[in-house]
């Protein structure tokens, strides 16, 4: 399964969450996503996901960490929204498409 473009949504949690943006920024993480394709987006807690980012068309795929997951929960109910571990998530970001870490060369 392949998408683009990819949308990256940072972890919220009112504690954490500008010190590990501050880090990304600092490690050009999100440079990195940038340029490869990916769109950055203020954090979000799964239930305002499709409010900060905008619904899921038809056709599109999301692949996220959200705790769970329902027909139109983030859009379309045919729409694909996958869930899946912090690493999937972050591998699939960089393949472009949805991708076993496990299958990465270390």
């Amino acid at each position: 399964m392949s998408f683009n473009p990819c949308a990256v949504v940072p972890v919220y949690n009112h504690h954490t969450a500008l010190a590990r943006i501050v880090a990304a920024l600092r490690e050009g993480l999100f440079e990195t996503l940038h340029v490869a394709g990916a769109n950055i987006f203020p954090p979000s807690a799964g239930s305002n996901q499709a409010f900060n980012m905008g619904a899921l068309a038809e056709d599109e795929v999301l692949i996220s960490t959200q705790a769970r997951n329902f027909p139109g929960r983030n859009g379309h109910p045919k729409s694909r929204h996958f869930l899946a571990s912090a690493l999937t998530v972050a591998t699939s970001a960089i393949t472009g498409r949805i991708t076993d870490p496990r299958s990465l060369p270390p």
